[in-house]
């Protein structure tokens, strides 16, 4: 057998990986994840995503159910549990820090915030633009005003629109080592989240009462923030047009598509029961 297909533990990233721009799955990839359940294969999610961005991703509840209920989202900053519609927050943005990105930037910019899973933000403008990004409905982001969104715990993210001046997020970073980000050019935008973020470190929260540790893993993924969790995991695929970022540690690269991979691996499988 292919020592690529000996995994009984996989993780998989969704945007990109899994569904395409317009959350449509890529070919195959359905039926490949529902063979591997049905071959005995333990699926995980762990992605970008936070917790409204996955109750509005558009696809069907028989997709969520091939996969254990813990989902890691917020790059690994967070598990939510669809089933119980519970929360778990790993790692979040001290609250210092979220006084003085507020403070030091609210003249020149709106924000949308999530805490507690939940997001808030001071401005219909900031509201409309997130929209834009994660398409995610209007009454699921609540209007508080400025004092209130500097007070908000357990924060997960900070989005920043600035509305003339650019804010540099280089500049943000330089004065807050415990943030990373990156600008949302096309809408003037910058997403602050908990430096050292890492897929791979949620997941080890999930598997690791379940006696199963990255070493057994087999991890899927297409963007930078997909790189500590190929590296972590004992193989690591970077799935076609992944970022250039995900060239120098992953341990495969696919030349086909996913879902030809899952169905490769799933008569694998089928080849070991006879």
């Amino acid at each position: 057998m292919n020592e690529n297909y000996k995994y009984e533990t996989a993780v998989f990233d969704i945007d990109g990986t899994l569904i395409d721009k317009n959350e449509t799955l890529f070919e195959g990839v359905l039926e490949g994840l529902t063979l591997l359940k049905l071959n005995g294969v333990s699926l995980f999610i762990a992605t970008g995503r936070n917790v409204q961005s996955i109750k509005n991703l558009r696809v069907s509840q028989n997709f969520f159910n091939l996969f254990n209920s813990n989902l890691v989202l917020n790059d690994g900053n967070v598990i939510y549990n669809y089933l119980k519609d519970e929360i778990k927050i790993l790692k979040s943005i001290p609250n210092l820090t979220i006084k003085s990105i507020v403070h030091n930037y609210y003249a020149n910019a709106s924000f949308v915030i999530e805490s507690n899973g939940l997001l808030y933000s001071n401005s219909k403008r900031a509201l409309m633009k997130y929209k834009l990004i994660y398409r995610i409905p209007r009454d699921a982001i609540k209007i508080i005003d400025i004092k209130e969104l500097s007070e908000l715990n357990n924060v997960t993210e900070i989005h920043l629109f600035y509305e003339t001046n650019k804010i540099s997020m280089e500049e943000i970073l330089f004065q807050n080592v415990d943030l990373s980000g990156y600008n949302i050019r096309y809408l003037g935008g910058i997403k602050l989240y908990p430096a050292n973020s890492c897929k791979a470190e949620g997941l080890k929260k999930i598997i690791n009462p379940m006696g199963i540790d990255l070493n057994n893993v087999i991890a899927f993924g297409d963007a930078e923030n997909d790189k500590t969790m190929l590296e972590k995991c004992r193989l690591g695929v970077a799935v076609p047009n992944c970022r250039e970022a995900l060239h120098t540690v992953a341990n495969l690269k696919l030349k086909t598509s996913l879902g030809i991979y899952l169905s490769n691996w799933n008569s694998s499988l089928k080849h070991m029961r006879k």
